[in-house]
């Protein structure tokens, strides 16, 4: 098991990443996956009760390290995700777009590891 270091507030979202044991990091991927699948974020139809139960049932089975890494890439999105406003206010003179991806951009390393409802409730 890899060093746990979630805790550091001057860790990048590929430090967190890469803190993670590698069954860990398939696991997180593989739970967001689940979560987003269909869902009205992700530009889906709404899942459905058996999705949501596979999404959740996902998530009862991660590690507690799993767990913490989620947690801290959700913070670190929103703090980075408000630097990044400030940012665009500053280079624009306007009020950014309220979307996440839009401000940050698509290529944020954690976007993977969390659900596009996370993602979306950011803005």
């Amino acid at each position: 098991m890899r060093k746990e270091i979630f805790c550091d507030e001057t860790l990048s979202a590929q430090d967190i990443i890469d803190a993670l044991d590698p069954e860990d990091e398939r696991a997180l991927m593989e739970w967001a996956r689940l979560a987003s699948a269909n869902s009205i974020a992700a530009g889906g139809i709404g899942q459905t009760v058996q999705e949501m139960r596979k999404a959740r049932e996902a998530w009862e089975a991660l590690s507690p390290a799993a767990k913490r890494a989620h947690d801290a890439l959700l913070a670190l999105l929103a703090q980075e995700y408000e630097e990044a406003r400030e940012e665009y206010r500053r280079a624009y003179g306007e009020e950014p777009p309220e979307s996440v991806l839009a401000v940050m951009g698509p290529d944020w390393p954690g976007f993977s590891f969390l659900s596009a409802q996370e993602i979306e409730d950011i803005a």
